[in-house]
């Protein structure tokens, strides 16, 4: 892949690990559901015999809506991928795309060139690419 100027590839990879995130969301919500043994039963509702885990499993989860099985799933993916990174890697992605910190004031912070800035930044993209390639 070849890109021509930071912004494209910053769209590109994200394009990327969203599709990756979201075969793996998938795939997770479907092993919580045969892993579930026991849950927490809702109390305003009594569990009928018939009812089996996933269908408790929906109960559970439809009262609350903030939740959503596919954001968990991708934030743990994207945990373990970024086991890979450095510790450097790791500061500079999670400012830069968890915090909204800019490039420049990142640069002040850690006293670097904006250069050693955005090459860390290109490198650790490339890693949790390769690590959400393996994960899947």
């Amino acid at each position: 892949m070849t890109f021509h100027n930071s912004d494209s590839f910053d769209a590109a990879a994200f394009v990327y690990i969203r599709s990756c995130l979201m075969g793996r969301a998938h795939r997770f919500r479907e092993r919580q559901l045969i892993q579930v043994k026991r849950e927490p039963a809702i109390l305003n509702e009594p569990l009928r015999q018939s009812e089996n885990s996933a269908d408790r499993l929906s109960l559970i989860t439809a009262s609350d809506p903030h939740y959503d099985p596919n954001r968990i799933a991708d934030s743990v993916t994207l945990q373990g991928a970024m086991q890979c990174l450095t510790p450097n890697e790791l500061r500079i992605i999670e400012a830069l795309f968890f915090e909204g910190e800019k490039v420049i004031r990142l640069c002040e912070t850690l006293h670097v060139s904006k250069n050693t800035v955005l090459k860390t930044k290109r490198n650790a993209l490339r890693k949790l690419r390769r690590a959400l390639q393996q994960l899947q």
